[in-house]
């Protein structure tokens, strides 16, 4: 059964038919929707260079994490054939997304520019990066030590380097980057209980 209109509909015709043959509910491929859209959200408000797109994004992550969170709270667990695409999502809207989310949260915290020109270090968008990465993968691998110890360096790192700086403003931004992590492996713990 082929789809009217010749091949430009083929390969959606093929996704389409492959989840309705492969007894995947509706609530796993949402969730891997929502989680892959705040990983998209999260790369576009970390590389935007207007203060504005990643706000928005960063509340356009918020919104789509949050939908997640409520839909793997339904209490229906996750299919097990996409237990990848939905481990991949939460490791790519825990590094990318975590950035817009701690910059919107930061902005309201201080209600001006939290990064204003020339006053961020050097690395600081690509050291939350990876401490996400890092945080969220050993929370999958079942680490929770190592997690630990990366907030450790993590804590260290900005109470050495805050000589100009504000430290609180440092420590919400740990505080909410790595609570970002934390909401990211949730999503994947509720939908695949043990």
């Amino acid at each position: 059964m082929r789809p009217k209109g010749g091949s430009q509909n083929a390969p959606l015709f093929c996704l389409l038919s492959y989840f309705s043959a492969s007894n995947v509910s509706i609530v796993t491929l949402l969730a891997c929707v929502l989680l892959t859209a705040a990983g998209v959200a999260g790369t576009i408000g970390t590389f935007s260079r207007r203060s504005v797109a990643a706000t928005l994004c960063g509340v356009a992550v918020l919104a789509l994490l949050g939908g997640c969170l409520s839909v793997a709270a339904l209490g229906t667990p996750f299919e097990q054939e996409l237990r990848w695409w939905v481990t991949i999502s939460a490791i790519a809207s825990a590094t990318m997304g975590g950035g817009p989310v701690v910059q919107a949260t930061l902005k309201l915290a201080l209600r001006k520019d939290p990064a204003p020109a020339g006053e961020a270090l050097p690395a600081t968008v690509w050291i939350g990066m990876i401490e996400r990465f890092g945080f969220v993968l050993a929370l999958l691998l079942g680490l929770p030590e190592v997690a630990a110890i990366l907030l450790g360096i993590k804590a260290l790192g900005q109470y050495t380097s805050s000589s100009n700086h504000v430290p609180a403003m440092r420590i919400l931004g740990t505080l909410t980057s790595i609570s970002w992590a934390l909401i990211c492996f949730a999503v994947v713990a509720m939908g695949f209980p043990q």
